[in-house]
């Protein structure tokens, strides 16, 4: 009964760490291509 809590605490904690990261990354990425996308349009 004792270990339970903590393990579910950092399970959870972990997973919600690598999702921030994930869609962190994959969000700089959209707007990194999308920028890039403009600046061609504009001076091309």
């Amino acid at each position: 009964m004792e270990w339970t809590p903590l393990i579910e605490a950092t399970y959870f904690t972990g997973i919600r760490t690598d999702l921030l990261t994930t869609v962190t990354g994959i969000v700089s990425c959209l707007l990194i291509v999308v920028g890039l996308g403009i600046l061609y349009k504009v001076f091309h």
